[in-house]
């Protein structure tokens, strides 16, 4: 290898060596090429694979996940490890390896070199090496710009690629919006708008491109630097036409959206815009920017007050809120803050590790969580991320990563505003001003969002990155060629074949590495989909058998190990189910859910000391779901503790009062306290929750009869029968309550009707002979006595009815006892 290693490079000379070989003063030469500013073909590789992703990551979408982006990570991470693996081929084949020299590389390199030093530290360290391979991918993506991009002519066209990419995300967009969703997603719609997410990645994607479309409409040249001398082509007025089209296209999609902190970021980039071309033009530019700025701000104000007026009152609602400088979301967003707080508090210097806080911050905002809406009782809670990005800086890095964040983000804009003011090219300080304003936009929405962490968002944001990195080093410098780049290079003797060959080799076992690494989680995603398809469907066992294939090709799967446990346990095979719900704790620890259905388990098996446990974690993390608070009664109950399942069973009751279940768990409770009176309205309440129950009108009918409230008892016996007019239990009862209500002839005629649907019911035979001496039918009733001493001689009927002819034998008529009906 030859000398030069890693010395910069102000630019190239027509005799010095490019790749290994001498290039001759009277080569062909590259068109519009200025010194410096070399291409070959891995530098048109590289290009290629990064028009590809920015048009295919905004586009690629899982609908089965519970993530629609993970499909956008790993297009992202092959995608970017493939360009670099080409480049480095053929900087090898060429012997020389240059990229692009800027601050931005060492901010960039040492914000994500600090989230990887939090691997060494990280408790759920599964999940901060998954934020992590997100993040990495993206840095990747930084440096394939640098490596790969030389030439204005190459940053167009990846900036029209982006534009290009944004078509199909507007009109899906579009069509969402509309209520004609052609898409079955696995989460709501409301989660699915655009192939991006959500309304607050969509934002994001469009605050990060509009603002540079604008400035490649007005700097449009067709061509870099033309060769001197010769006359420069006249602009195309084709592509900016096109581009106006679609940024009228994102402007329409931004309304829908309705992505208020992305307005306010636009706002603020524009108003930096305006001061920038002042400072860049002195006072020619100042009329033309105040100008602007009055027509800008009365054209947007205008279709302000026009789309204002069209939007749904909600929309509205929020829009006067923030006017107000109210956050529609506050009081949520605010108890993230609070967590992420919180959780730096603990560990100040370091953080948790990168990514961390989606686990850390379960247990310590549940209760809250849950208890700011009685809706959210029945979801599971995943906060994923802070809606701060700064603030989620702090907690998963610490002070030394929040510091390094906010230096990246200062060094990005510092880099794109000394390339919209000191840029010679119309063309750069054009595209400077954009990408100043669309980082600007970005910066300030993640105060409030949480888009940094969104492949096919924060994208666009690395990716600028790199544009802009670029033209900071095409700036004209003292002692330098004019339009020379700087650029940082190793030269060398090129690889002959036979040495690139194992190059390759290695670098394809890479890649299949790194492609098993992330596709294995993808396959178990779209198992786990099948999984709880199949427990829907009532196939638990099977279910069962996926989810456990799942977590084998994805270990760290919490969500797997709890469709696992839950299939499992709906199979009857506990040990197993207690097995998976405490993986999946250990994974997701803080997850209610989970420790209801590890509760579930326990008591199935018997044990009700461990289910109780459980069941009271489940109801501190989520104290607002009745199924947690009914699920302790019912253990304690187990355990003969009903005065400490009393205030569970009422908190069931007030959670959930439309649901009859809860008030017969307290109705069971009051029974076992002998509270019978209020035992009894809670039954009623059931009853008038769930009338065409006829258990619950045979437990009401006999607790009122118990009480004496005969009247009540006929009342609910009349709608039994009602519900099952071949009952003869029911008309039994019915017959009953009319005899302790002293109706003896209904009651004898309902009793007879029970006696003819099951001649073998031996209650309703004895309560007949009671209504028969009562009607003065004392040869009836003996009769039915002694049917019952012959037929049924042990049972409580028989036993009676033997006694009542022992007493006849003995006793004059006249102190014949009638007895009760029962």
């Amino acid at each position: 290898m030859t000398a030069r290693s890693g010395k910069k490079v102000g630019g190239g000379k027509p005799g010095g060596r490019v790749g290994g070989k001498r290039r001759e003063s009277g080569g062909k030469p590259q068109k519009h090429l200025s010194p410096g500013w070399e291409t070959g073909w891995p530098e048109f590789a590289g290009e290629a694979v990064l028009i590809a992703l920015v048009i295919s990551v905004p586009l690629v979408i899982n609908t089965k996940s519970s993530n629609i982006c993970d499909i956008k990570d790993v297009v992202l991470g092959l995608g970017v490890a493939l360009g670099l693996a080409v480049w480095l081929i053929g900087g090898l084949a060429r012997g020389q390896l240059s990229w692009v020299s800027s601050r931005l590389n060492l901010a960039a390199c040492a914000f994500v070199g600090w989230a990887g030093v939090s691997l060494t530290y990280a408790h759920y360290r599964y999940v901060t090496v998954s934020e992590f391979g997100r993040l990495a991918a993206h840095l990747g993506l930084f440096f394939l710009a640098l490596v790969s991009l030389r030439t204005l002519t190459q940053v167009r066209r990846v900036i029209a690629a982006a534009a290009l990419s944004a078509v199909p995300v507007c009109i899906y967009a579009f069509v969402q919006a509309s209520g004609h969703d052609p898409i079955s997603w696995n989460l709501p719609k409301t989660r699915a708008f655009s192939f991006l997410g959500n309304p607050t990645y969509l934002g994001g994607y469009l605050a990060l491109l509009i603002p540079v479309i604008v400035a490649s409409i007005w700097a449009w040249r067709g061509a870099d630097q033309p060769d001197p001398g010769s006359q420069a082509s006249r602009p195309s007025k084709v592509v900016p036409t096109l581009f106006s089209g679609l940024v009228a296209m994102m402007l329409a999609c931004l309304y829908y959206s309705i992505s208020l902190a992305v307005v306010i970021g636009l706002a603020f980039a524009g108003l930096l815009t305006l001061a920038l071309l002042v400072v860049r033009g002195g006072r020619r530019a100042l009329r033309t920017a105040l100008l602007a700025g009055a027509v800008s701000c009365l054209l947007l104000g205008a279709a302000g007050v026009i789309g204002y007026s069209r939007l749904p009152g909600f929309q509205q609602r929020r829009v006067k809120q923030v006017l107000h400088f109210q956050d529609p979301y506050g009081k949520e967003r605010r108890l993230h803050w609070r967590t992420a707080y919180a959780i730096f508090a603990e560990h100040p210097i370091l953080g948790e590790g990168y990514g961390a806080f989606r686990l850390s911050s379960l247990g310590k905002m549940a209760a809250e969580w849950y208890g700011q809406s009685a809706a959210r009782a029945e979801k599971m809670l995943t906060p994923a991320y802070v809606h701060n990005e700064y603030l989620q800086a702090l907690s998963d890095t610490g002070i030394i990563g929040a510091v390094l964040l906010l230096v990246l983000s200062a060094s990005a804009l510092g880099v794109s505003v000394r390339v919209a003011v000191r840029h010679p090219a119309p063309a750069w300080a054009a595209l400077g001003l954009g990408i100043t304003a669309a980082l600007t936009a970005f910066v300030l929405q993640n105060f409030v969002g949480v888009t940094f962490h969104q492949t096919g968002t924060v994208t666009l944001f690395w990716l600028w990155l790199g544009l802009i990195a670029l033209g900071a080093a095409s700036l004209p410098r003292p002692g330098a060629e004019p339009g020379a780049l700087r650029l940082r290079r190793f030269d060398f003797r090129p690889l002959p074949l036979e040495g690139l060959i194992p190059v390759g080799l290695a670098e394809a076992v890479l890649l299949a590495v790194l492609a098993w690494l992330v596709i294995c989680p993808m396959v178990a995603s779209v198992e786990l989909g099948r999984s709880r398809a199949l427990a829907q469907a009532g196939y638990f066992r099977e279910s069962a058998q996926l989810a456990d294939h799942a977590v084998s090709l994805c270990p760290y799967s919490a969500m797997g190990y709890y469709t696992a446990a839950y299939a499992w346990g709906k199979s009857g095979e506990f040990d197993k189910a207690i097995a998976a719900s405490k993986k999946a704790l250990e994974l997701m620890p803080g997850n209610a859910s989970m420790y209801y259905n590890l509760g579930v388990s326990y008591k199935e098996r018997g044990k009700y000391a461990e289910a109780e446990q459980n069941f009271r974690m489940a109801v501190k993390l989520m104290p607002t779901s009745y199924l947690n608070q009914a699920a302790v009664a019912e253990a304690l109950l187990k355990e003969e503790r009903v005065k400490e399942a009393e205030p569970f069973a009422r908190e069931t009751v007030r959670l959930s009062p439309g649901n009859p279940k809860s008030h017969l768990l307290l109705a069971e409770v009051l029974a076992k306290e002998g509270n019978l009176s209020e035992m009894a309205a809670e039954l009623e309440q059931a009853d008038r929750l769930d009338p065409r129950n006829p258990s619950l009108k045979e437990q009401l009918a006999r607790l009122l009869l118990r009480l004496g409230q005969h009247g009540r008892a006929i009342t609910v016996c009349e709608e039994w029968v009602r519900l099952e007019p071949l009952s003869a239990v029911a008309e039994g009862a019915l017959g009953a309550s009319y005899y302790n209500n002293r109706q003896y002839q209904e009651a004898k005629q309902h009793l007879l009707r029970a006696l003819q649907l099951d001649p073998s019911l031996g209650v309703a035979r004895y309560n007949l002979a009671l209504a028969l001496v009562r009607l003065g039918e004392d040869a009836g009733a003996v009769a039915q006595w002694q049917y019952l001493a012959a037929h049924e001689p042990n049972t409580n009927e028989g036993r009676q009815a033997q006694q009542i002819l022992s007493r006849l034998r003995q006793a004059p008529p006249a102190q014949r006892p009638p007895g009760a009906a029962r």
